[in-house]
Parts: structure tokens; sequence; C-alpha cells
């Protein structure tokens, strides 16, 4: 979380195009736990995946720590957390 995609705000969306039958319970959670509350995880996962009900795709919502500031001055200009919306889709 470098602060790229979405640096201004809380929340953001990632979409996936799932084409093997792919969940994110059996592949985005498995794949966060690999590195969550390590020292060097790089996703810095602070929560992971809540279902959240949506018809004919998946839908949850991750949260992750940022390692960037504004400006570069820690702590007042750190951005906070974010939360990723997860849509899946077939």
């Amino acid at each position: 979380m470098d602060g790229e995609y979405a640096w201004g705000n809380g929340e953001a969306f990632m979409i996936g195009y799932v084409r093997d039958g792919s969940s994110i319970d059996a592949t985005l959670t498995p794949f966060l736990l690999l590195t969550a509350g390590s020292h060097s995880d790089p996703y810095v996962v602070e929560a992971l995946p809540v279902h959240v009900s949506a018809d004919g795709c998946e839908l949850a919502r991750t949260r992750h720590g940022r390692k960037f500031v504004y400006g570069g001055l820690p702590p007042a200009n750190s951005p906070g957390p974010i939360s990723l919306w997860q849509l899946w889709l077939e």
C-alpha cells in the first residue's frame, strides 16, 4: 500500500475477472494469510475479507494499513488505513 492508487481516499474498489472458478474464500483469503500479521507484510493486512451480500458476484471488504505519508512528514500527514472492496466477476 504505497499510495500509488486511491491515495486520497479511505475506500477503493478492486475488480477481478475470474475465469477459473476461484473464490475469495478459497483464493484471496489464503493468499493474504501468507503474510498477514508479519513485519514484512507487503499488503499491510488489518482485516481479512468480510463478505457482503451481492447478487451474482462475490463482494468482500478488506482493510489495509498504508506505509506512505502525505508530503513525507509523519504522523500528522498519515492517510490512515484503506478499505478495499473486492469485487470478483465471472
